[in-house]
């Protein structure tokens, strides 16, 4: 049986190869994990509950929007608070130890004063239960994607500025994806790559290539999105820090004020922009009124470079790029492709 290191070493190694995972994971363990997902049954989810929690729950239900690579169940009790269940059961090589992220961060958020979930269990043994899975408190308050009402939502994006320019201020030595062994191992915060440019440049290629090949871009566009990317002054940064590498709408809830932010499986140490254009990249943030809002809440917490719109733009065209990959995997209708075109313009205007 494979050691506990022997895991996280093997998913560290993978993780050095990807820089989006729903891009970069291989079309077969895609197949798996979805038949996979559908192997994971709510009676077990009650036992390994029970166990922990020595009580029964009075209700599970499973979420019908749950995770791409997770099922997500929500747990009630009778005397404590509600909890999150996430399990997977595709190889550990892709998920799985990722759920010790959530641990270590929501400990680094905490020790700063920062709200953050508590993970009160995570087991990827699978030696009781064929699957890994996290036990996670539950999030107060609303979900940001599904606010409605437009001032509400305005307000919100405000609030999370603040709460987004606060954790870009810790550091992370090197870049990219954590490096999970060596946080476990010694508690050493920092990235796979030795230059932000190297994570950045990572598979850019074979997305490229992808989007052209699907059609989704034209070969005079191909070379122009590469020419983009061959100005080292814009990815040269002396610094990483702490980015969430997934900041969506979904993964985001306000309550009373404070923003709180999950799933930090994606996260990555680098430039802040890139998260600022991470977000922005999802469709109900992609306006300028949008972003306007959120650099106000930012900015009165943290600082912005003065070439801020080219990274953002430049930043965008790579995010886009691998979501355009992710979607032609999991079969989208669309690679989305008119946010390619749109950061090419907008970095044009830039005169880049």
């Amino acid at each position: 049986m494979t050691s506990y290191f022997e895991q996280i070493e093997k998913f560290v190694e993978v993780r050095k190869r990807i820089f989006l995972l729903k891009a970069d994971i291989p079309l077969e363990v895609i197949w798996r994990n979805n038949l996979n997902k559908n192997a994971i049954e709510q009676k077990e989810i009650i036992s390994l509950c029970s166990k922990y929690f020595s009580e029964p729950p009075l209700q599970v239900d499973q979420l019908s929007n749950g995770g791409t690579f997770h099922t997500i169940y929500t747990v009630k009790f009778s005397g404590r608070k509600d909890v999150v269940v996430r399990a997977n059961s595709i190889e550990h090589s892709y998920v799985g130890p990722d759920f010790y992220l959530d641990k270590y961060i929501g400990s680094k958020l905490n020790s700063l004063g920062l709200p953050a979930l508590n993970v009160f269990h995570i087991d990827i043994s699978r030696s009781v239960y064929p699957f890994d899975y996290q036990i996670i408190e539950k999030a107060n308050g609303t979900i940001l994607n599904s606010i409605n009402d437009q001032k509400e939502f305005e307000k919100s994006v405000v609030i999370l500025g603040r709460f987004v320019a606060e954790y870009h201020k810790i550091k992370i030595g090197m870049f990219g994806p954590l490096n999970l062994l060596a946080l476990i191992k010694s508690e050493e915060w920092k990235g796979l790559h030795d230059s932000w440019r190297d994570f950045l440049l990572l598979n850019l290629k074979q997305h490229v290539d992808l989007c052209v090949s699907a059609n989704g871009l034209k070969p005079e566009e191909a070379i122009e999105i590469n020419k983009k990317f061959e100005y080292p002054e814009y990815f040269n940064i002396g610094d990483g820090y702490l980015l969430h590498g997934d900041l969506g709408n979904h993964n985001i809830f306000v309550h009373n004020n404070q923003a709180l932010i999950i799933d930090w499986e994606d996260c990555i140490a680098g430039d802040p922009v890139f998260d600022i254009s991470c977000w922005g990249s999802f469709y109900k943030n992609d306006s300028e009124r949008a972003l306007e809002l959120f650099l106000k809440g930012y900015k009165e917490k943290g600082k912005l470079p003065k070439d801020f719109f080219i990274r953002y733009w430049l930043y965008y065209l790579r995010i886009v790029l691998a979501k355009a990959v992710h979607r032609y995997k999991f079969r989208y209708s669309t690679l989305n492709e008119y946010k390619i075109k749109k950061a090419l313009e907008k970095l044009n205007e830039l005169g880049l």
